[in-house]
């Protein structure tokens, strides 16, 4: 006699919600911070350089007011959620454990 097994992995569909396994969600934020670290550093090079090269049309006002007084443009986006993985399987009585 068998019967049928039904499995239903709800993990790729979690994970595009953003709501990870330990492993999963530890090598994202690792990704995510060295992705910040390299920005940092990115912008913080570009205002030295800025600054390195003070001339009339670029003074330190100047570039303080395009740090601080401009605002960041928000952005939206539509993200697809991947679907579960729904499994059907044959399986004997016997190898069920109940």
């Amino acid at each position: 006699m068998s019967r049928l097994l039904l499995t239903i992995d709800q993990t790729p569909c979690r994970a595009s919600y953003g709501i990870l396994g330990h492993e999963a969600f530890r090598r994202d934020l690792v990704a995510k911070q060295r992705g910040v670290v390299q920005e940092a550093i990115a912008n913080y090079v570009s205002r030295g350089d800025r600054l390195s090269k003070a001339a009339p049309g670029n003074s330190i006002p100047d570039l303080a007011a395009e740090l601080y007084l401009s605002k960041p443009v928000p952005q939206v986006a539509l993200v697809p959620v991947e679907r579960p993985v729904i499994g059907l399987a044959e399986v004997s009585v016997i190898d069920m454990v109940i």
